[in-house]
């Protein structure tokens, strides 16, 4: 069966993998908190501001960070890379 939500029910089950070390299935949303709470978890939502537990993507990088691919870089800033990752001893 699908695993389809209506209301607080999940239609055939919901079968979840990273509560623990075994997959537990639950059939209801409040089945699922309440496992949950039973096991010391809490849910995580992303990208929602004031969320201390969320990651901002929008700020962008470090400064000083150069997120570029190495393929995109010209030869003096592949060197330049290559340099800094190996230090003094080239492969």
């Amino acid at each position: 069966m699908a695993n389809i939500r209506t209301d607080e029910k999940y239609i055939g089950g919901m079968t979840l993998h990273n509560l623990g070390h075994k997959p537990v299935t639950v059939y209801s949303n409040a089945e699922r908190l309440k496992v949950m709470k039973d096991r010391g978890l809490q849910e995580c939502v992303y990208h929602v501001d004031g969320d201390k537990h969320a990651s901002r993507f929008d700020i962008g990088m470090p400064p000083g960070v150069d997120a570029r691919p190495f393929c995109m870089l010209n030869e003096e800033e592949q060197a330049a890379r290559t340099a800094e990752w190996w230090g003094s001893d080239k492969p």
